[in-house]
Parts: C-alpha cells; structure tokens; sequence
C-alpha cells in the first residue's frame, strides 16, 4: 500500500482506532488498563482491523529489544491471539515509536502503515489516516527533528549502538522534551488547519482521523472537513478510549 491508495472497507466491517498510549511496561497499571479494554473491546465489537496509530509505547530503540529480553509478553499474546482469529492489525509510526519495524510486526501479525494512508468505508466515505505529528507545521523545531529521525541512515546509525546506549539516549530525549513543551505555545504544538485541509485535498479524502495532539474531539477544517482526534490515555488523571468507524460517522467508544 502507497500514501494515497485507499484500504477498503467492506459492507458490516468496522475499524477500532487507538492512539498515545504512550505504555512504559508490560506490568505497569496503564498497560493492564489497555489491555483489559481492549480484550473487551475486541469482543464486543468485533473490528475488522485494529489501528494502532502512533506512540503505543512512550519510547521505542529498536526490535531487539524482545530479542534481549523477550519483552511485552501480555500485549504481545492478545495481539497474536486476536490476528490468529482473524483480526487485521494495522500499525502506524509515532513520534515516539518510529523505530517499531518488522521484528515486531511479525511478533504480533501487525502490518506497518504509511503516514498518511487513505481508508473508504463502504459508503464511499474516504478519510486520511495519520499519527498527526507531521501536520504540526508550526513547530519549526519539532519538524527539522522530526525529519532528522526519520532519515534512514541516522535511523541505522542509531541502531548501530549498543542497546544500553539507545536506552539511555531516548531517556535524555524524553526529558528534553518535556522541558522544550513547557516553553512552547500551545497553539505550535497542535495541527496547522490548513495544512490539514491541503493534505485532505491532495488525496481526495473527506476528512481525517490522527492522535498524537492529545486534544480528542471532532473538530471543523477551514474548508468544512472534519477531524476526528483520538484521545491518549493515562491512569492520572484517567484518560482511555478509542474511535470505531464502521458504515457511519465514527463514534468514540
């Protein structure tokens, strides 16, 4: 699949989207929340496919991490149990997990999405697809670093450390962020309206759906689209949730 081509749903199949779970530890209280909502979720619903779109974990140094030491054994073992059912397991980057490849695609039957992609319902209802990040086009900084670790050969010259080294190194870009979004105008941090409505135009799409913003809700471009924005979670205070987008409107669950 290429930026552009749409992922058509068939009549009755439905799409179950969560983003910016940001989850530190398979043990952690936030990761058991997730998966107990989605064990529950999953059965109640019965989606087509599951969209993880962007930052499941708050920091990803490489797919040997589960080689090293066999990691995240609990999301790992519902997601393989459900894609063994038959659910489609869709995966986007985010700004925190961009080095999620293959090793951990095979490890839970999940497929690496590009960012953006278009997806059809059945009514003929096209929606662009992304994490978000890279429509926050205001903030200049974010965006150079955002090109910089989206190069392949910093990306190979980053997975050539030891993993100790990387571990370390995505500690000190965590912290440094925090500090940075202290210091930022929110209003930087959110998408630029019309570089979504560009976007939306230039793969002849309708309306669109990401995460990453932290600021859920259905929201109006300037050319009258809409924007559905999934929530992120967090035990404190509780935030959960995701979208469900089947043959109508999208509705958040």
């Amino acid at each position: 699949m290429s930026p552009g081509v749409a992922l058509q749903l068939e009549p009755r199949q439905q799409v179950l989207f969560v983003s910016d779970l940001h989850l530190l530890e398979d043990g952690d209280a936030l990761t058991t929340r997730f998966l107990d909502w989605l064990s529950q979720s999953l059965q109640a619903y019965k989606p087509h496919w599951l969209m993880l779109l962007g930052d499941v974990f708050e920091a990803w140094v490489g797919d040997d991490v589960l080689q090293d030491s066999q990691d995240w054994p609990r999301l790992r073992a519902l997601l393989q149990q459900h894609h063994q059912a038959g659910l489609q397991i869709g995966l986007v980057h985010g700004n925190r997990d961009f080095l999620l490849g293959q090793g951990f695609c095979q490890s839970v039957g999940a497929r690496l999405l590009p960012d953006p992609f278009v997806l059809t319902q059945a009514n003929g209802q096209r929606w662009l697809v992304s994490h978000g990040d890279g429509y926050c086009t205001d903030d200049l900084a974010y965006q150079k670093f955002r090109q910089m670790v989206r190069d392949p050969k910093w990306q190979a010259d980053f997975l050539g450390q030891p993993l100790a080294t990387r571990q370390a190194q995505a500690r000190a870009l965590r912290e440094q962020s925090q500090q940075e979004k202290h210091q930022k105008d929110m209003a930087i941090m959110d998408v630029n309206p019309q570089a979504v409505d560009q976007a939306i135009l230039a793969h002849g799409a309708q309306g669109m759906i990401h995460g990453h913003t932290h600021r859920p809700g259905v929201y109006q471009t300037p050319a009258g689209y809409e924007r559905w924005v999934l929530t992120d979670w967090s035990i404190d205070p509780p935030r959960q949730g995701g979208l469900l987008l089947g043959e109508s409107r999208p509705t958040v669950i």
